[in-house]
């Protein structure tokens, strides 16, 4: 039964679920919300309350911020490749951001409209705001 555990962070608060699938069954095995004053140490708190030191994670922060594009879809995976960071560098630039500043995670998924198109689903947030929480919260 594969299980997830999914984990907001927020200012002080993190909310979390830890959810399995078995076939087209979903369960919700533990949920809550725990507040912190580091936040290390409450994520640590988390996972070991719900028994996911080996369950996939997925954690979305405060600040993250989600883009979109559409690439064509190319057999070739380096010119994919390539075309998937040539548009979040296009998506940064008319966002006045600097790729350089940012942590950032891309999805490829179908495009429901064009065949013959992805759908990236890009999300960043700021490096200065992430490892300033963390550095933060270390200090609490």
């Amino acid at each position: 039964m594969p299980s997830c555990l999914g984990i907001y962070v927020g200012e002080n608060v993190i909310k979390y679920a830890k959810v399995s699938k078995e076939r087209e069954r979903v369960k919700v095995e533990a949920a809550g919300v725990k507040f912190y004053e580091n936040t290390e140490e409450a994520i640590k708190e988390v996972i070991s309350e719900t028994f996911s030191d080996k369950t996939p994670i997925s954690i979305n922060l405060i600040n993250e911020k989600y883009v979109y594009a559409d690439v064509k879809d190319d057999p070739d995976k380096e010119e994919l490749e390539e075309e998937i960071n040539t548009e979040f560098e296009r998506l940064c630039d008319e966002n006045g951001e600097d790729k350089k500043n940012l942590e950032y995670r891309k999805i490829l998924a179908g495009h429901l409209q064009d065949a013959n198109k992805k759908r990236v689903i890009y999300s960043y947030v700021k490096k200065i705001d992430l490892f300033g929480r963390v550095r933060t919260n270390r200090k609490s």
